[in-house]
């Protein structure tokens, strides 16, 4: 039996952008669909290009509507939709050509689905594609929604008796309709499902996000809230979310999201500080890491800039990011959350693959590191007090592999060769023998990880052939031993040296570790 989906499509004005999600529908490789288009109060010929196309394709239909808002546009689609499941797709957005195929065969496969959910993509201006986003893999999203929205609205096929049961859309929000609704059917205790394959695609439009900042925050701040309590509008709750999960984090999720509407008007160099007139209360608990994230993502979409733009973007919203952070850890009564978020921020943008090194992002510099050059004392130029260098981040590689991250300290403008050189060595000398012997010993099917110790014994203790046993197995003789006595039942041992045999005149062996002239341990045996 073969699953029908009514797509409804609200369009406002769109007659320059209505072919975009129709011909999306058009080019589907399963057929059993319906299209309904609601004008809603067009002043342009949005009428007439729906007109045509529901005259050449049967499965469209059209109708139009004094202009209520996108909500009301919807709900008005849904009234007409003949079909078990529904697809809300917006005017400029679009889907894959096996969208439907592949979304009607995972509900058909499991009866207890009431929506699934697909992988979706911003696309740029210029047509480019920015960072995929998956759903979620619990099929319980109660939990989630009362703290974000984690798909975009054309990324679910909804079931029909689902959202009429949830009570539809609510034509009060402005935005976070979409979020509002899918909050709504999880605590009816419905079963979502994901597919990790990117279906769906939303196109950005310059500067579209930050115009409504605010009334997107506050809309936002309501949907939040309404998770922490009863919702009136579904009758009939799941009974563990009946009266929502307890609000005792509301006050942190609302931060984290403050933030993240702040990103939308700081990409586009203006002030958000005004943002935190919506809160109510501190949330001395905020999670640095958490709110970084939050920037990192939303500052960009309102250029359309992708993450590897970010190094060109930072010197344009760095004061206002400055300032906002500031004002947001004086709020928050987070202690030294302002520069813990932008040295998370600032590691981030530098070790983007994208980003041109040496680069000084904020307090941080970059630089590229190969460990094969000469190492020398890196002495950084005293610059103006706002650009002052606090750390180093550098890139480690050797012949252009890549082994990861050091950072370390500026003190008095320079990071010294020998500090640089011992942190290097801490944090990679696995990789760094790997890459030596992969050079010099290793044959060309030897893999580092599974020889690389066994070949690093064989050099330090100059047996080339010795099997692995030879290491660690002491009743092994070995014929180049040499024997010595101890004295005060103390010995030193060269570990580049081949170990000694030792006779002890006590109960006790007292052996001091060296390599060259470095004391490594004193280490007592008995």
């Amino acid at each position: 039996m073969s699953v029908n989906v009514s797509i409804i499509i609200p369009a406002h004005n769109a007659s320059t952008m209505l072919n975009v999600p129709i011909e999306s529908l058009l080019g589907q490789t399963y057929p059993h669909w319906e299209a309904i288009i609601v004008d809603d109060g067009s002043t342009d010929a949005t009428t007439t290009v729906a007109t045509q196309y529901a005259q050449q394709e049967p499965r469209i239909r059209t109708i139009s509507q004094v202009q209520q808002g996108v909500s009301a546009a919807r709900n008005a689609g849904v009234q007409l939709a003949q079909y078990d499941w529904l697809l809300f797709l917006d005017a400029d957005d679009w889907i894959a050509p096996e969208y439907l195929e592949r979304m009607t065969a995972i509900v058909a496969a499991n009866e207890t689905v009431d929506v699934a959910c697909c992988g979706w993509v911003r696309v740029a201006p210029d047509g480019s594609l920015l960072e995929a986003k998956f759903p979620p893999t619990s099929s319980d999203l109660f939990p989630i929604l009362t703290q974000y929205c984690p798909f975009a609205m054309h990324a679910c096929l909804v079931k029909h008796a689902a959202f009429k049961a949830a009570g539809g859309f609510d034509a009060q929000l402005a935005t976070c309709e979409d979020w509002d609704l899918w909050q709504r059917i999880a605590r009816q205790g419905k079963h979502f499902v994901g597919i990790p394959e990117v279906l769906a695609f939303y196109q950005m439009r310059l500067g579209s996000l930050s115009r409504n900042a605010s009334q997107f925050l506050s809309d936002g701040l309501s949907v939040l809230k309404q998770g922490g309590t009863s919702d009136a509008r579904v009758h009939q709750p799941c009974s563990k979310y009946a009266n929502g999960l307890p609000s005792k984090t509301f006050n942190n999720h609302a931060f984290y999201f403050t933030s993240w509407t702040a990103g939308l008007l700081i990409g586009v160099g203006k002030d958000a500080r005004n943002l935190l007139q919506h809160l109510d209360g501190t949330a001395p608990g905020l999670m640095p890491q958490q709110v970084a994230e939050a920037f990192l993502e939303s500052v960009l979409l309102p250029t359309c800039c992708p993450v590897g733009q970010w190094w060109q973007l930072w010197p344009q919203v760095q004061t206002s990011l400055q300032q906002f952070l500031s004002a947001l850890e004086r709020s928050s009564q987070t202690s030294d959350l302002a520069k813990r978020v932008l040295v998370i921020m600032e590691r981030f943008i530098l070790e983007h693959p994208q980003t041109p090194l040496p680069l000084q992002i904020g307090g941080t510099y970059g630089l590229s590191i190969d460990v094969f050059e000469p190492f020398d004392d890196l002495i950084f130029p005293v610059v103006a007090e706002q650009l002052t260098i606090e750390r180093l981040h550098g890139k480690v590689v050797a012949d252009h592999q890549y082994f990861g991250m050091v950072t370390l300290p500026v003190y008095n403008n320079c990071v010294s060769q020998v500090v640089l050189k011992d942190q290097i060595a801490a944090q990679f000398w696995w990789e760094i023998l790997g890459c030596c012997f992969t050079a010099t010993t290793y044959q060309s099917n030897d893999d580092h990880s599974d020889i690389g110790w066994l070949t690093l014994l064989r050099d330090i203790w100059n047996r080339p052939n010795a099997p692995n046993a030879r290491f660690y197995q002491p009743s092994l003789p070995d014929r180049f031993a040499r024997t010595i006595r101890a004295e005060n039942d103390t010995v030193t041992v060269e570990v580049s040296e081949s170990l000694p045999n030792v006779i002890v005149d006590g109960l006790v062996l007292r052996v001091v570790l060296t390599v060259g002239e470095l004391r490594l341990v004193n280490w007592p045996l008995q």
